[in-house]
């Protein structure tokens, strides 16, 4: 087997492994669901499945989650383009645009993401323990979060002790099926303004038709279709 094939067909299993989980969440045949195996992020309305090098379900109902975090009620002011609006104060060093952080406010943001994900990847009935969830989406935070140092702790050890530990306080807080009743809403949202725009409007599914990113819905059959 070439390493092509080896691929393919690991993207062939992880998507029908996604299909089964967002039919378990009532989400086939949603108008506002879209996806796409080779993109990273949220764009033209579109969840990606990547992130770096790689691609995965985790990657996948990240993004979702952070549609759940964000909630209907704000869809207006954090989507611009069709992606996400994440507010951070910026400024210019030799030329470059920057982010001036000078709270945790970022981080806090990811740590109530990862507790919708964390819901809405067990009501998609993904097993996966509530420690070792929590511990791998940390994981994430210490690479990454250009706020890590307002985290509270001496080390990143103490750091990553108290993300898990508020990550956890917020999945605990989170009424049942809230985190999928949140991402519902959004999708509503973008059903409702993809309608609006029309279909060969920029930064739309259905115009990355002609591109090697094209998207993906789930029919009401469970059956994935080219936008």
């Amino acid at each position: 087997m070439t390493w092509h094939c080896a691929i393919c067909g690991r993207k062939q299993r992880l998507a029908s492994v996604a299909r089964g989980r967002l039919q378990r969440l009532g989400l086939a045949g949603h108008p506002g669901l879209f996806v796409c195996m080779g993109q990273e992020g949220y764009a033209d309305y579109v969840f990606g499945f990547r992130a770096g090098p790689s691609y995965d379900l985790f990657n996948l109902f990240h993004e979702l989650a952070h549609a759940a975090e964000f909630g209907p009620d704000a869809f207006r002011a954090r989507t611009l383009g069709g992606r996400f609006v994440f507010r951070m104060k910026m400024v210019q060093i030799l030329y470059h645009m920057v982010p001036q952080q000078n709270t945790m406010g970022s981080t806090m943001r990811e740590l109530r993401t990862f507790a919708h994900q964390y819901q809405l990847m067990r009501l998609a009935g993904c097993k996966m323990g509530e420690a070792a969830f929590f511990g791998r989406a940390v994981r994430f935070l210490v690479e990454f979060m250009p706020d890590w140092c307002f985290v509270p702790g001496r080390c990143d050890e103490e750091k990553a002790a108290f993300c898990v530990q508020q990550a956890q306080s917020f999945y605990r807080s989170l009424e049942p099926c809230e985190s999928l009743s949140r991402l519902v809403g959004w999708l509503d949202k973008t059903a409702r303004r993809l309608k609006r725009l029309g279909a060969g409007t920029e930064n739309t599914p259905q115009n990355r038709a002609q591109s090697n990113r094209k998207a993906l819905r789930l029919d009401k059959d469970g059956q994935w279709q080219a936008v």
